[in-house]
């Protein structure tokens, strides 16, 4: 807050309006504490279920990685909504480490879903309009797995075969999306979340040493929405309007089977609402913030992004693998040779949406979307 505006005497630390805040906020930051390691913690063992598809939709790391820096933001929200004024460098490193940690993670997980999209989607195009493309000698392993993906033949691929400029234009598209493949693997996804958090670490580290007002010692409490918070800000900013709108634009047209879609909506819609009214409050409303501190909106999009990305995927995944357990129980059983044997369905089709079903079989497929 600014100097020069008068300070609220009944929400000053010791009162009875800033005890009874504090008390309120400490109580749902347990339960939020609860909520949120229980389930994280349930997807993690779930996603080690093969039933559960979780891990097909992406390395769990990476939504892991997600969970840990919404509960980072989320804590920073609620600390600052019960104290206010707490200490400026704790602010600083929670904001920074925790908005990265989830931005990152979210656009990692969003690449990976587009370019194993292209990769398959181009494949089966080739697959079913060249046939004599997949017996070259030439032929990777990408080439090979799409033997198994048929098409119904269509005016468009009539077009298509008739048509070789087409056919040169969609291999080199699909040369250049399966050179992206190297990319998605955990290692290159992980890599890519640890540079930004490395990056920002030294950022905020260098932001402690030169400012006072984020100084660890002595430690500053009465802290000003200042400079310090743009460099993040300015992060936050780039991914909200312009890498996840343009990720969306790409990605609106292909199957969303595992809520990739639907979790970058949320954040985007989310995050800039939220960051908006942060603004509009820490800037212009300085004796209402005295109240109820601006910052501390921004656990509402921790909450929305926790919900979003890991407990409603948890809560498919749950009914996956029960569905599919049924299915697999029931199956019919033959003798053949006298010997009884069970005939399960294929692993993909066990109680599984036919999007979600679809997905699956593109990625058994083959070892590069694995």
């Amino acid at each position: 807050m600014n100097s020069d505006t008068e300070t609220l005497q009944d929400w000053v630390p010791g009162t009875s309006n800033y005890r009874t805040r504090a008390y309120v906020i400490l109580g749902i930051g347990i339960g939020y504490t609860l909520f949120a390691l229980a389930t994280t913690a349930m997807f993690i063992v779930i996603a080690r279920n093969r039933r559960s598809g979780l891990e097909r939709a992406g390395p769990s790391k990476l939504v892991v990685i997600q969970a840990l820096g919404c509960y980072f933001v989320g804590v920073d929200g609620l600390a600052t909504a019960a104290l206010n004024n707490w200490a400026c460098f704790g602010k600083l490193w929670l904001f920074n480490i925790g908005f990265i940690m989830s931005l990152g993670a979210m656009s990692a997980r969003a690449f990976h879903l587009f370019v194993v999209y292209r990769v398959h989607d181009l494949t089966s195009k080739l697959a079913s309009k060249t046939p004599a493309a997949i017996n070259a000698p030439s032929s990777t392993h990408s080439d090979q797995t799409a033997r198994v993906v048929t098409h119904k033949p269509s005016r468009l691929d009539r077009l298509y075969r008739s048509n070789p400029y087409d056919r040169i234009r969609l291999e080199q598209q699909l040369y250049k999306y399966r050179r992206l493949l190297r990319f998605t693997t955990d290692r290159a996804l992980l890599l890519y979340v640890g540079i930004l958090l490395l990056f920002i670490v030294v950022f905020t580290a260098i932001i402690n040493a030169t400012d006072k007002q984020f100084a660890i010692r002595p430690v500053n409490i009465m802290c000003q929405f200042m400079w310090g918070f743009i460099p993040g800000l300015a992060i936050i900013v780039f991914y909200f309007f312009l890498v996840f709108p343009l990720v969306l634009w790409r990605l609106w047209r292909h199957n969303d089977a595992y809520g990739i879609r639907n979790d970058l909506i949320v954040c985007d819609t989310v995050g800039i609402v939220v960051m908006v009214v942060t603004l509009v409050w820490v800037l212009r409303l300085q004796e209402t913030q005295q109240i109820w501190p601006g910052l501390s909106y921004i656990w509402v999009y921790a909450l929305f992004i926790h919900i979003s990305s890991v407990l409603v995927p948890l809560v498919h995944a749950i009914n996956h693998v029960r569905q599919a357990t049924d299915a697999a129980t029931s199956a019919p059983h033959i003798y053949i040779a006298g010997t009884l044997k069970e005939t399960t369905p294929p692993l993909y089709s066990l109680g599984m949406s036919s999007r979600r079903a679809d997905f699956n079989k593109m990625l058994d497929s083959g070892s590069e979307y694995k």
